[in-house]
């Protein structure tokens, strides 16, 4: 429009001579040009906001915690299951280090453990590990395993490490229920057998 809106005023205000005609060619072939480059670029962002949106809907609807942070560790995204796992709002937590928005501690020695995405910054993929409490921020110790995977950019370079904390809570009380039923049992069999004797 703006380009056609200049041509036209080119032509009503101004004495035409043979070089104008040239120059105003050039000018809305150059125009034309640029308008269409702004085109291809606003499609192209547009496609890149139609994928971050998408991704960002499939991390939300992910069960288990996703954690993505940086190359220093910091956090650059956390899911709705993150959130609730360790009781800390994900706009709080952003650009803050895992380790202090993801406490870990060894189950066994209770000791702090070196943060994940450090790991998988390192070393690469994370393989699962068990044996782990998330400590949240009100207080509440969570058993949890970890597993985790660099990102990369797209020049290969290691831009960070995406980590998946699952909540091992209802798991380990069901393993405790059970645990506790084959016990009874095993008590009442000897039971049984001390009185059939």
């Amino acid at each position: 429009l703006a380009t056609a809106l200049t041509v036209a005023a080119q032509a009503l205000f101004f004495e035409s001579h043979g070089h104008d005609l040239v120059r105003s060619g050039l000018f809305v072939l150059i125009s034309a040009g640029i308008c269409a480059a702004a085109a291809g670029r606003r499609r192209a962002e547009a496609r890149v906001r139609e994928q971050r949106e998408e991704l960002a809907v499939t991390l939300a609807s992910i069960a288990d915690a996703v954690v993505v942070t940086d190359a220093a560790g910091r956090v650059r995204f956390m899911n709705a299951a993150a959130e609730r796992l360790t009781g800390r709002a994900a706009p709080a937590a952003l650009g803050r280090p895992l380790l202090e928005v993801c406490p870990l501690v060894s189950e066994e020695t209770r000791a702090p453990v070196e943060s994940p995405a450090a790991r998988v910054v390192r070393d690469g993929a994370l393989a699962p590990r068990s044996g782990l409490l998330l400590v949240r921020q009100d207080g509440q110790e969570r058993p949890v395993d970890e597993s985790g995977a660099r990102v990369l950019d797209p020049d290969g370079a290691v831009d960070g490490a995406v980590l998946v904390l699952r909540d091992l809570t209802e798991r380990r009380s069901i393993e405790r229920d059970q645990a506790m039923v084959i016990a009874r049992e095993q008590a009442a069999r000897r039971d049984a057998a001390a009185l059939s004797e």
